[in-house]
């Protein structure tokens, strides 16, 4: 008979020793300061999209996002920084100007 097939009490160096259970805290990280100043200010977005005369449905649907997405932006509620570039190429204006880093609109490169 196969030793792994033997009935009976199981060897002291193969009993499963229970291992206490750890209580894992979630890991809370301070927001970063450079972070939180170079977000997309969603006022500059909407007053963008209003110039263009843009609804934000349009605005939706050119970027691949749902309306309430659009809405989240232009309220703060989210940020959506990896849309950060699509945002400025579509409103033609610069991606400083929608983080709040400069007030002209103005794309680096082109001329008004």
């Amino acid at each position: 008979m196969s030793p792994l097939l033997r009935q009976g009490p199981v060897p002291h160096r193969l009993r499963r020793v229970p291992v206490p259970k750890k209580s894992h805290k979630p890991l809370s990280l301070p927001p970063s300061p450079s972070a939180a100043k170079l977000g997309i200010r969603g006022d500059r977005v909407r007053a963008a999209r209003a110039a263009l005369g843009w609804s934000s449905l349009k605005l939706a649907y050119n970027l691949g996002v749902g309306p309430a997405d659009v809405s989240r932006i232009e309220t703060g509620k989210n940020v959506m920084d990896y849309k950060l570039v699509s945002i400025a190429l579509m409103l033609g204006v610069s991606t400083d100007y929608l983080c709040g880093l400069t007030d002209d609109p103005t794309p680096h490169g082109r001329k008004p």
